[in-house]
């Protein structure tokens, strides 16, 4: 029943870093990256994101990949159980499907709804961390031009 919200969440939510990669990089390094990432996140395939940033072992992302999916998904169990949402009927095959679509196939346009609402949510979560990652690779950037220069 709370399939979706645990599997698309359970990989640090990174759909919420790969908008602001997509949409709010200043870098050169994560301009480009994004748009490889970018219809990988949409599908819920992190590990382009993951091995490429890399997230794994990353002191800066730490925090965010662990405290985003526990409360995005802590917030739609809790509105599943106040009614709010409507609880998924737990579709098989549908798992890779974008945000809203996926919440539809398995029956309840309230959980798509939901399910923009946690990429919004995640993209909160991720930004400031974000922004931490996007400005030490254009400080790296910048370093390297002053230095072939």
């Amino acid at each position: 029943m709370y399939w979706w919200l645990w599997c698309n969440n359970c990989c640090g939510a990174t759909i919420g870093l790969v908008t602001m990669m997509f949409f709010f990089a200043k870098s050169k390094r994560y301009k480009a990256f994004s748009k490889v990432v970018f219809p990988c996140g949409i599908f819920s395939i992190n590990e382009p994101l993951i091995f490429g940033v890399p997230l794994m072992l990353n002191v800066m992302t730490l925090i965010p990949f662990v405290l985003c999916p526990v409360v995005v998904v802590t917030l739609g169990y809790v509105l599943m159980q106040l009614g709010v949402i409507a609880p998924y009927m737990g579709i098989l095959g549908v798992g890779s499907m974008p945000p809203l679509i996926h919440g539809i196939l398995n029956g309840s346009l309230s959980a798509g709804i939901y399910e923009l609402f946690a990429v919004g949510l995640s993209c909160l979560i991720w930004y400031p961390f974000f922004k931490m990652l996007d400005n030490e690779a254009l400080k790296e950037e910048q370093e390297a031009l002053e230095s072939h220069d």
